[in-house]
């Protein structure tokens, strides 16, 4: 990568989830990890992209239904088909050559260990600046990194399903 290309930033989706359809950059900040690593990876990264164990390759603004699925639950098999599945996600977007292109992973093992391969045979480069790193580890270097993160969405408000009367003033 040279100096002045930006990676691609992939980072994982989570359990924790809010319990209405949202915008994947909301629906997965339940998480202080999703959190913490959006922050990190947004200011530097000439993209973001949320790994889905259900969707593949999603744009934080692609507004998602709750859903419980874990690449951690699926088979080797399954995990290679998902990983060929973004692989052709990512080349959709970006074309079949994916020479001089860098694609940064802050995600788990599960993540990364069958699409990585596959992004290097295609010719990108792959870094996981937290490879190795524990849960509550990779939460440290997000936070060493002095970026802070967006507000839990446990501030925000699922949408009402339709506007409710307005209140009127009957104030002189």
């Amino acid at each position: 990568m040279s100096m002045d290309q930006k990676p691609i930033a992939l980072i994982s989706c989570t359990k924790s989830k809010t319990a209405y359809k949202a915008p994947a950059r909301v629906l997965y900040s339940e998480s202080a990890l999703f959190r913490k690593a959006l922050a990190h990876v947004e200011p530097s990264a000439a993209a973001v992209y949320v790994l889905s164990a259900l969707h593949g390759l999603v744009t934080l603004d692609q507004v998602l239904e709750p859903y419980e699925l874990t690449l951690k639950a699926m088979s080797r098999k399954q995990r290679q088909e998902w990983a060929a599945r973004v692989l052709g996600q990512i080349r959709e977007r970006y074309g079949p050559d994916l020479g001089g292109m860098t694609f940064a992973f802050h995600t788990g093992v599960e993540y990364r260990e069958k699409l990585a391969p596959l992004l290097e045979r295609a010719g990108a480069t792959c870094i996981c600046p937290v490879e190795g790193l524990a849960i509550g580890e990779r939460m440290q270097f997000y936070d060493r990194s002095g970026t802070t993160p967006a507000i839990a969405p446990a501030r925000v408000h699922a949408p009402s399903a339709a506007p409710g009367p307005r209140a009127t003033s009957t104030r002189s």
